[in-house]
Formats: C-alpha cells, sequence, structure tokens
C-alpha cells in the first residue's frame, strides 16, 4: 500500500472508534453496545485487509496504547461511567488491531517460508532439468561425432573399394589381356606382325638365326620397322655350340646373318648381343611379348609342334625387357 492507502486506513480505523465513543456517550447502553460490536467486526475487517499486504512491525505500539487505556479505565473514579467505557473500547480496539498485525504477520511469515521452500524446490527441479539438458546436449554431440564418423568411415569405405575395383580391372587387364596360348605357324606370324606395327623397339630372342626365316620377306619387314623409327634388339647364342660340326656352322651363320643387318641398316638400329641361352622369347614395343618353344629366328613354326603364350602383362615384360635387351 502507498501511503494514501495508509491514511484512509487510520482515518477509517479510528472513524470506527469514533462512532462507537459518541453511540458510548450520548446513546442507551444497549444501542451503543451492538453499534460497538459493528465497528469491531469492521476494524477486524479492515485490519486484515490493511495487514494482509502491508508490514506491522511497529504496531506494538498500538498494543502498548490500548493496554493503558484499559488501565486508565479502572482507576479513573467518575461518576460517569460511560468515560470508562469508551477508553476499554479504546482500549480493545488497539489491543485487537495489534493481535490481528501480529496474527496476519505470521500468516504472512509461513506463506513466505512455504514459498520459500516453493522457490528452492523449483530451483532444484531447474537444475536438474538443466542438468538433464546438459547431459541431452552432450549425447546430441556425441550421437553427431558417431554420425559424422560413419559418414566418413562410409565415404572412405567407398574410395577403397572404388580405387579396389579400378585396380583389380587393371590388374585383370594386366594378366588377362592377350593372354593366350599361341602354336606352330602363328608363332611367326605374330613375329612378322610386330615387325610391321611395332612403334619403336621390337626385341628378339632366338639362341639360332638362319636363311630360311631372314629372307627378303623378314628383311623388307625390318626395313619398314626401321623406317618408321623403331630399331631391332637381337640376342643370339647358346653355349658348347662349337662341341659339334654342325652346331658351329648353325653358329657362323647366325653371326654372319646379323652383321649382314648391321651392315644394311646400322648398327645404331640393329643391335645384336651374344647370350648363352636356350629361350625363346619376342616383345612387340609394351603391347605384348611371346614366350615360346619355338626359336623366332630359325624355325617357322613348320617342322614339329611348337607352342607359345602370348601376353600384355605389363610387369613380366618390362622384366624380360630390363634382363634381357638392356643395351
Amino acid at each position: 500500500m502507498d501511503a494514501m492507502s495508509f491514511t484512509k486506513f487510520e482515518l477509517c480505523f479510528y472513524g470506527t472508534i469514533l462512532i462507537a465513543g459518541i453511540s458510548l456517550f450520548f446513546l442507551p447502553l444497549k444501542v451503543s453496545l451492538v453499534i460497538c460490536l459493528i465497528m469491531i467486526a469492521i476494524q477486524l475487517m479492515l485490519n486484515y485487509m490493511y495487514f494482509k499486504k502491508q508490514e506491522s512491525s511497529s504496531e506494538w505500539v498500538h498494543g502498548v496504547a490500548g493496554a493503558c487505556f484499559i488501565a486508565c479505565a479502572f482507576f479513573v473514579v467518575n461518576e460517569f461511567d460511560k468515560f470508562q467505557l469508551i477508553s476499554i473500547f479504546i482500549g480493545a480496539s488497539l489491543i485487537i488491531r495489534t493481535a490481528l498485525a501480529l496474527f496476519v504477520q505470521g500468516e504472512k511469515a509461513e506463506i513466505t517460508d512455504q514459498l520459500k521452500e516453493v522457490h528452492q524446490e523449483i530451483g532444484k527441479k531447474e537444475r536438474e532439468l538443466q542438468a538433464q539438458s546438459n547431459t541431452i546436449q552432450n549425447l546430441s554431440n556425441k550421437i553427431q561425432e558417431q554420425e559424422s564418423m560413419i559418414k566418413r568411415i562410409l565415404s572412405e569405405q567407398d574410395k577403397f573399394i572404388l580405387e579396389s575395383e579400378i585396380l583389380l580391372k587393371k590388374t585383370e587387364k594386366n594378366t588377362n589381356l592377350g593372354n593366350n596360348m599361341i602354336s606352330n605357324k602363328k608363332i611367326h606370324a605374330k613375329l612378322l606382325d610386330a615387325l610391321n606395327k611395332a612403334k619403336y623397339e621390337v626385341d628378339i630372342m632366338s639362341p639360332w638365326v638362319n636363311r630360311k626365316i631372314v629372307n627378303s620377306h623378314f628383311i623388307s619387314c625390318v626395313e619398314g620397322l626401321i623406317d618408321r623409327g623403331a630399331i631391332l634388339k637381337i640376342v643370339y647364342g647358346i653355349a658348347n655350340s662349337y662341341s659339334q660340326n654342325n652346331m658351329k656352322d648353325r653358329q657362323e651363320e647366325s653371326e654372319s646373318i646379323l652383321k649382314e643387318l648391321q651392315e644394311k641398316f646400322g648398327e645404331d638400329k640393329i643391335r645384336v648381343k651374344y647370350f648363352s641361352s636356350h629361350s625363346k622369347l619376342f616383345i612387340c614395343d609394351n603391347d605384348y611379348y611371346v614366350i615360346t618353344s619355338c626359336n623366332p629366328l630359325s624355325n617357322a613354326g613348320t617342322n614339329w609342334e611348337e607352342i607359345g603364350e602370348i601376353s600384355s602383362y605389363q610387369k613380366n615384360l618390362k622384366m624380360y625387357r630390363e634382363k634381357y635387351f638392356n643395351f
């Protein structure tokens, strides 16, 4: 309540006392007592309504004053006992005011304590809810991290699968492309095909060389190879070839034919190397190689059964070239 409300309360309160005092002084006793009871009821209502909203820390003063009025009433000797009644009514009104103020104040204190407990309980629940909310948020963050990790793992897995498929296809290409059997006349035909199609290098390993194979057609194919800017590398020879006369003749024939090829096309274009071996092999660029039982430069695959394998497996192709034709 503001100051105006306080003034209104005091005027109403003391107005009831004034009305009761006038009635006691001028009206018959029974009538005045009824009026006093009505005024006390009005005071109770006013006191309760006011002190319910207003602090009452100084109301003890009114209680002390009321006690004084009642005490004086019993010590005043006067022929008019109406003054005694008025003093008693005033004292009773003040004491009732103080008692009601203290009662309401107690109720307010109890309500305040209850509200405080409620607020504390609400605060506790809010803290619990906040803790639960933080836990939920932490779990949500962990779930998001797990989802991100799963997405990253799946992405890496997809990438790995794709790379594996590409590698598998490359491996299949290197291991299976053209990895076929070849035999007899087809072996010689493939050698001529290599001479006709190679762009930069044909490599041949053949223990023997004779003019039946290195004929005019063969030389024509070599000429086309050289004209395309490619080179021809030949590895020939076999150990102990001079132990028998026919072996010696074959060796000498091989060397003679190879020398003629070098003289015709140049040693930089026809590169020759002696290497004792019974292996038979020829390589066309980086496209394919043929490893066979047939001497490429002395047998057209018509004498007996000859077999071989043609392959584009790059690993083996590079190994053969590096080991036998690196000159």
